[in-house]
């Protein structure tokens, strides 16, 4: 049974603690972790938000990233945002109802 409780540690995959206790700075830190930046803006804009269909009404649900780096060099608009999706998927799977992206490239 003990190696049974081993493999399944092993196997499972850890979840992160939101960093300050907020879903916007737990964004800011993965994305700073992800595509070191040379610009990261993360807009809470939930308050636009509140009380539509969509909005569980926690203050952190809706955001816009603007963001650029180096690692999308020779990356589509597209990949440059499944990227970020990938990093962030944890969040929008959970707390995050919407992200609106703006990604460059240093020379855009």
């Amino acid at each position: 049974m003990k190696v049974c409780q081993k493999q399944a540690q092993v196997l499972l995959p850890q979840k992160r603690v939101l960093v300050m206790g907020t879903v916007e700075s737990t964004i800011r830190q993965k994305l700073q972790e992800a595509f070191a930046p040379e610009k990261l803006e993360v807009r809470n804009v939930s308050h636009h938000h509140a009380g539509h269909a969509g909005s569980p009404g926690t203050g952190e649900s809706h955001f816009e990233v603007e963001l650029t780096s180096a690692s999308f060099e020779g990356m589509s608009k597209v990949a440059r945002q499944r990227a970020v999706y990938q990093t962030l998927r944890e969040e929008m799977a959970g707390p995050v109802h919407a992200l609106a992206l703006k990604t460059f490239s240093p020379g855009e």
